[in-house]
């Protein structure tokens, strides 16, 4: 777990706000290129980073001049479908 703390300028803060994360949508490119080694690699970069406007995130109360707090917590695990998993790898285990 960790905290995710944003913050306008200095001059700009009306107060801080304990809020939910707002949702980024990302568009990235790949571009390709080749090292002075010759050897080719892929560079990954966001293009036209946007954000869904969803009021009290954290986006649209930075956008209002708040400072804001979002406890974070990190567990991208699909429960619902660990079932679904194991009866397909046994079905396939036959």
């Amino acid at each position: 777990e960790f905290l995710n703390i944003n913050f306008p300028a200095k001059s700009k803060i009306k107060g801080i706000k304990i809020c939910k994360a707002g949702k980024r949508v990302y568009n990235f490119e790949a571009h390709s290129n080749v090292n002075p080694r010759g050897v080719e690699y892929y560079w990954l970069a966001a293009a036209n980073l946007d954000f869904e406007d969803e009021k009290n995130s954290d986006i649209a109360l930075l956008k209002k001049g708040y400072a804001t707090i979002t406890p974070i917590m990190l567990d991208l695990t699909a429960y619902e479908r660990m079932k679904k998993v194991k009866k397909w790898l046994k079905a396939n285990d036959e």
